[in-house]
């Protein structure tokens, strides 16, 4: 996949992996922007079934898809780490092969944007649809980043447990690509989000702008299904541990001042030993899990973020 002219100021990453049921309606929603300077980047992760016929079929039709295949599967993170790297704009988003965007979503984010210079990451709210694309309810953001202090900001997130979809939001890409952005085991979209409200603050706009889509493939759902733990890797044990360590690193590489370094590893203490009794049993079920099954594969397979 080559790209040709000038960047555009908006780049719309979508990874996916055997995402023909709902990625029609994806990219439509994507091309059906108001806003309409940007690229959509897909990266296909090997799939198995109709998606490279339906994405070659976008790419023949409209000049703003590009799209690229792995020959093997990469894993999710990875994949999504590609497409973020492949893209060009001054602004980017993730989008996952199962949602639908309304068509306000890249206006409203464009100009937000633009009129705030400390924020970093902009998203309006979502609603959660069904399989059948029927709005199943909507659910607002219950957290606030907005603080002028890196501290706080980072403090209000670790605090919390929402958060993750914040990440399907509109970005600065450069300020992304400083984060070393998702690293290789299931949960690593919180590290990546701590890493993002110490560069910066995150606006949620009022109103629903895009659509959540719940259904029995989407991965939070298989990795919680009976078939999924018995091929669980090894790799991905000790995942709390994993969380702590790249907090830590984001904070030792953000850009924030010594003392401030000090106070947010002192909040994320503070938040640990607060929730001492869930982290120590989740660790050792972790250690558990790694002891009795060290050898198992690893699966690669997935589409989007554990969200």
């Amino acid at each position: 996949m080559t790209a040709s002219g000038p960047p555009p100021l908006v780049s719309v990453g979508l990874p996916v992996y055997n995402g023909g049921r709902y990625l029609g309606e994806a990219i439509e929603s994507v091309l059906s922007q108001t806003f309409t300077e940007f690229e959509l980047v897909i990266c296909d992760n090997a799939s198995t079934d109709e998606t490279m016929e339906i994405c070659r079929s976008y790419v023949s039709s409209d000049r703003r898809v590009r799209y690229a295949r792995s020959r093997v599967n990469v894993g999710v993170n990875r994949n999504y780490n590609r497409v973020a790297r492949m893209s060009r704009g001054r602004y980017f988003k993730w989008m996952a092969a199962d949602d639908r965007l309304r068509p306000d979503f890249l206006a409203r984010c464009v100009t937000a944007l633009g009129d705030d210079p400390r924020a970093v990451l902009v998203t309006p709210e979502f609603c959660d649809i069904d399989e059948h694309g029927v709005v199943a309810g909507s659910y607002p953001y219950d957290l606030d980043l907005t603080a002028t202090s890196p501290v706080e900001r980072f403090a209000h997130l670790m605090c919390t447990s929402q958060g993750q979809r914040l990440l399907y939001g509109l970005m600065r890409r450069d300020m992304l690509l400083k984060t070393r952005l998702l690293t290789d085991f299931y949960g690593s979209d919180r590290p990546l989000l701590s890493k993002i409200v110490l560069r910066g603050r995150v606006v949620v706009l009022p109103g629903v702008a895009w659509e959540s889509r719940e259904h029995p493939g989407r991965s939070p759902h298989m990795l919680t299904s009976p078939s999924w733990r018995g091929r669980r890797p090894a790799r991905d044990g000790l995942v709390h541990l994993k969380i702590a360590a790249v907090v830590l690193d984001g904070i030792a590489r953000s850009p924030v001042s010594g003392r401030e370094r000090i106070m947010c590893v002192r909040r994320l203490i503070s938040c640990i030993f607060a929730r001492r009794e869930r982290f120590a049993s989740a660790v050792a079920a972790e250690v558990r899990d790694v002891v009795q099954a060290p050898h198992r594969g690893r699966d690669r397979r997935g589409d989007r973020l554990g969200r």
